[in-house]
């Protein structure tokens, strides 16, 4: 499954209700390029749903 729709920092710090000089000033600049890779794999709708993720989780670790 992928999830659809686009993310940017705006949508981000909102949804937190963070502002960029709450944090993202103190994080290592290889964090933040990863940060933007995985956002940049979520608006080319390569992301994977927290749904599909839990199913995942559970079977690999709950259903042995």
């Amino acid at each position: 499954m992928r999830q659809k729709g686009k993310h940017n920092a705006v949508e981000i710090k909102s949804s937190a209700n963070l502002s960029e000089g709450d944090f993202w000033a103190d994080i290592p600049e290889e964090i933040k390029q990863a940060i933007q890779k995985a956002k940049d794999q979520l608006d080319r709708e390569e992301g994977i749903s927290h749904a599909q993720v839990m199913v995942m989780a559970k079977a690999r670790f709950l259903d042995k």
